[in-house]
């Protein structure tokens, strides 16, 4: 089944970064805080304009960490393909959030996300 409004290989990276988030999770109880956002998916137009209402905004990345470390509040991840483009939307948000004091990246696989995550929380090997 495809996910619709989002690159298949993106849902593909973001979900295998969960799955080993999981299992890191016992020893590092901390990234179970990990969530995503979902920005992504298609809907119908009920549905966008009542998340919209509700908050829902364009360009947000995929992924927080609310744990702050480094003199950093939290870390957002924005999942991209190997060729995915960001849109000027995220720009903004990439940003903007850095300017408010998080560490905002973009990452193009889960194991990019993966390192980014523990070099953040300073869980390298």
């Amino acid at each position: 089944m495809r996910q619709l409004g989002r690159d298949m290989s993106e849902h593909r990276e973001q979900t295998k970064l969960f799955e080993e988030l999981k299992k890191l999770a016992a020893t590092y109880p901390v990234v179970e805080l990990a969530f995503s956002i979902p920005n992504a998916a298609k809907r119908s137009f009920s549905v966008a304009c009542y998340m919209k209402r509700e908050g829902l905004k364009s360009g947000v990345p995929d992924l927080f960490l609310p744990v702050a470390r480094n003199g950093y509040h939290g870390l957002f991840i924005e999942m991209k393909s190997k060729l995915g483009k960001l849109t000027e939307q995220q720009c903004a948000w990439l940003f903007a959030l850095q300017k408010q004091g998080y560490l905002a990246i973009v990452c193009r696989s889960a194991n990019e996300a993966l390192r980014n995550i523990l070099a953040y929380l300073e869980i390298g090997d």
